[in-house]
């Protein structure tokens, strides 16, 4: 018996591997509308969504696979002796951590909401550093809650609606300025 969790598309599994590719091959100035299509192509579809731990585990299982296919291809060409071998695997495994570590962050920064957040018309960024968040009506923040996919009781007043649009907010770079 094991975990009931449910594979990655093989769809899903390319988006991944091309999305990591082109962060490191492209600068981050050029890759800016990438990362814009990116983002939304990734917020069009609700069934591929992934958490952060599913995109961790990913790149943990491919830089697993490539350090083994590394580790054997060093194992069939050299017979180093047991010091190379071990500094061998050493270095691997900081190359791969750095890897994995990378490509999360490039794939965790093309997926995260972007500043400003937007609503309609409404710039949530200033909003909430003006403190003018708590002045709109119950019936907008609950249509900003649906836009984002926020869970809220229908009997909400205006404080749990508030509350969670606010947490939203508080991720974004520009709130703690």
């Amino acid at each position: 018996m094991g975990w009931a969790l449910e594979q990655l598309s093989q769809n899903v599994k390319q988006n991944l591997i091309s999305d990591e590719r082109l962060a490191e091959t492209k600068p981050r100035e050029s890759s800016k509308g990438y990362a814009n299509y990116l983002h939304n192509r990734w917020r069009e579809n609700r069934t591929e969504w992934l958490s952060n731990i599913q995109i961790q585990g990913f790149f943990s299982r491919l830089c697993l696979k490539q350090r083994s296919k590394l580790q054997q291809e060093s194992d069939d060409a050299t017979d180093a002796d047991d010091e190379d071998h071990h500094l061998m695997e050493a270095s691997a495994s900081d190359v791969d951590e750095e890897c994995l570590r990378e490509a999360r962050n490039a794939i965790m920064d093309e997926i995260r909401l972007k500043h400003p957040i937007m609503f309609d018309i409404s710039d949530l960024c200033s909003l909430a550093r003006e403190e003018r968040l708590p002045s709109l009506k119950v019936k907008m923040l609950r249509d900003m809650c649906k836009h984002f996919e926020l869970a809220f009781k229908v009997q909400d007043t205006n404080a749990a609606p508030l509350a969670k649009m606010e947490e939203v907010i508080s991720g974004c770079g520009c709130y703690a300025i």
